[in-house]
């Protein structure tokens, strides 16, 4: 465990000191909240020339409610699966690199002469990947909640970000989707060769989000607890076979006499 967070502690130093992987990773983790915060004024407070909200399937408990309000959770509603997106994209910069970039960085050779065992180095690079994609990700969910309760009645609240999808799926789901996404993306980023191609790879994963994204948008997909459960248990699966298979994929040698028949 100490090799691990030996490596975790060097992933995130190279983070700090990487300023154009810091600004892609906050200027989303900010404008994310920014932009639900301001539907949700905006909803509550339409100017005339703003078309009328999207139709969407309305809870039990938002029937009969004031126009506002209803306006207010069409807007809000779609940012759940925003909201899980954001985390599992962090990694596509992050982890889709921490082995390529080892390897331009000329330091791939010495870290895999140490004697510190492949699932630590695969641990201690999947946690400099998870942390900040969890970090970015509950800070400003917080900070939604604490704006949405200022500007939206507790019914609206009640059914969006205090309801328990939202809740399971920011502090559950999300954290099973971006462990996944990053050990399939260290993965790939040690049997790949260039940093271009890992990051093409991981959007891979990304895909599935972004069309239901869009089929929440266009066509009111409402996300139940049953379906983000449903989700969960296929990703816990998954898990499952993914971990033990990054440790076994990852051959030290393998890769160091590929890559270096590839450099020369």
């Amino acid at each position: 465990m100490t090799r691990t967070l030996v490596i975790l502690a060097k992933e995130l130093r190279d983070l700090a000191r990487n300023w154009g992987i810091l600004v892609a990773l906050l200027v989303p983790a900010l404008m994310i909240p920014t932009l639900a915060t301001l539907a949700l004024y905006l909803a509550a407070n339409p100017p005339q020339a703003l078309p009328p909200p999207p139709s969407v399937p309305l809870p039990s408990k938002l029937q009969g409610a004031m126009a506002p309000a209803l306006a207010q959770y069409a807007a809000l509603a779609p940012f759940f699966m925003i909201w899980l997106l954001f985390p599992v994209s962090v990694p596509s910069i992050l982890a889709a690199t921490s082995i390529v970039g080892e390897k331009e960085a000329g330091t791939l050779e010495p870290l895999l002469a140490t004697p510190i065992r492949t699932w630590e180095l695969l641990v201690g690079k999947a946690l400099a990947s998870v942390l900040p994609a969890l970090v970015l990700t509950w800070l400003p969910f917080g900070a939604l909640v604490l704006a949405a309760q200022r500007l939206a009645p507790p019914e609206v609240l009640q059914v969006t970000v205090l309801s328990a999808p939202w809740l399971f799926g920011i502090f559950v789901l999300a954290p099973s989707l971006t462990l996944l996404t990053v050990m399939f993306l260290v993965i790939v980023s040690a049997w790949v060769t260039e940093v271009r191609t890992a990051n093409q790879l991981g959007a891979v994963l990304i895909a599935p989000l972004v069309a239901m994204i869009v089929v929440q948008i266009t066509r009111g997909l409402t996300l139940t607890m049953g379906t983000v459960l449903g989700i969960w248990t296929v990703v816990l699966v998954l898990l499952a076979i993914t971990l033990p298979l990054a440790v076994r994929l990852f051959q030290r040698e393998t890769i160091l006499v590929r890559w270096k028949q590839s450099g020369s």
